[in-house]
């Protein structure tokens, strides 16, 4: 039986929550060659769901570098995830989110009234 883009969001967090961030990566992956359509709100819902309010900076960069390897560019509300964790992370500076909203600008992704300005 196969799964849908609801289904791996919940297997992917359940990995990562588990410390298999490498599996998570391999199961998206995978899901992408097999054709599930994936979409920013299976990561947003999944792994970035998970490590927003630990402020996880480093690991939602490299689920945002994933996104861009299976062709799902990162949008407004993963950018938002990331400016959260920036906010709970005592050890990132004012400084990074300054640098994610110019990249946000650079690339043409719009606040919302949830990016934190």
């Amino acid at each position: 039986v196969g799964y849908d883009a609801y289904s791996l969001s919940t297997i992917a967090c359940a990995l990562c929550a588990n410390g298999e961030m490498d599996a998570a990566y391999e199961l998206i992956m995978e899901s992408n060659r097999e054709g599930i359509k994936l979409d920013s709100i299976v990561f947003a819902s999944g792994p970035l769901m998970l490590y927003t309010p630990l402020g996880k900076v480093d690991e939602i960069r490299q689920f945002m570098r994933l996104m861009e390897r299976v062709g799902v560019p990162p949008d407004t509300i993963i950018y938002n995830h990331l400016l959260r964790a920036i906010a709970r992370n005592p050890e990132v500076s004012l400084q990074q989110s300054e640098q994610v909203l110019q990249e946000m600008k650079d690339k043409g992704i719009e606040h919302d009234e949830h990016t934190k300005l």
